[in-house]
This record gives structure tokens, C-alpha cells and sequence, in this order.
């Protein structure tokens, strides 16, 4: 994908998180994958969608699926430490996502 392709993309993941959201666009910074996760949460699991950049992990709320989400979190890549998870019943191939701050299971 050319460097504008990419920003755009970029720029339209910005878009999604509106006014709310941080800017994403960088130097050098790359959109690698994004996607649907589970992610397990106190009460129950619950989709999220993410966003795996060369550096940076960004995820938030669904609002509108491919068009809004909200409560963006970004993790530096060099924070996060994975390690994968063993299936459990109906969540397979997960992984759990291990910062300084805070871990959590997605699947």
C-alpha cells in the first residue's frame, strides 16, 4: 500500500473516533490490521474493535460498526507483552494483552 493509501486509512480511523479520540497520523507510522476482538470484560465479553499499528494498539467501543466508536485506548507496542490464551468453550485463539497498567484477554 503507497504512504498516501495509508494515511488515509489512518485518517479515517481518526474520523471514526471523532472529536473524542487522539490523533494517530505520525511519521513513519503504519496501519498494519484492524478488526473485531472479544474482548473479556468484568460482566461478560464484549466486542471492540482494533486497530494494530507498526508501534501502537488502539482499541475502542462500537458504536456504529465501521463508522463510530468511542473510549479510544492506545498501548505502545513496546508496553505490551502477549501471551496466548488456551480455547475456552466458545472464545478461541486468544491472546492475553499485558501492559504496566493493566492486562486483559481478547479472543
Amino acid at each position: 500500500m503507497s504512504s498516501d493509501g495509508n494515511a488515509r486509512r489512518i485518517e479515517l480511523v481518526e474520523e471514526c473516533f471523532g472529536s473524542s479520540g487522539q490523533p494517530l497520523a505520525a511519521p513513519g507510522r503504519v496501519l498494519v490490521a484492524e478488526g473485531v476482538l472479544t474482548k473479556a470484560c468484568r460482566k461478560k465479553p464484549k466486542p471492540r474493535m482494533f486497530f494494530l499499528f507498526n508501534d501502537l494498539l488502539v482499541y475502542g467501543n462500537i458504536i456504529i460498526s465501521n463508522m463510530k466508536y468511542n473510549l479510544q485506548h492506545i498501548i505502545p507496542l513496546e508496553d505490551v507483552k502477549l501471551e496466548s490464551l488456551e480455547d475456552d468453550g466458545l472464545l478461541k485463539h486468544g491472546w492475553l494483552i499485558c501492559t504496566r497498567g493493566k492486562s486483559f484477554a481478547v479472543y
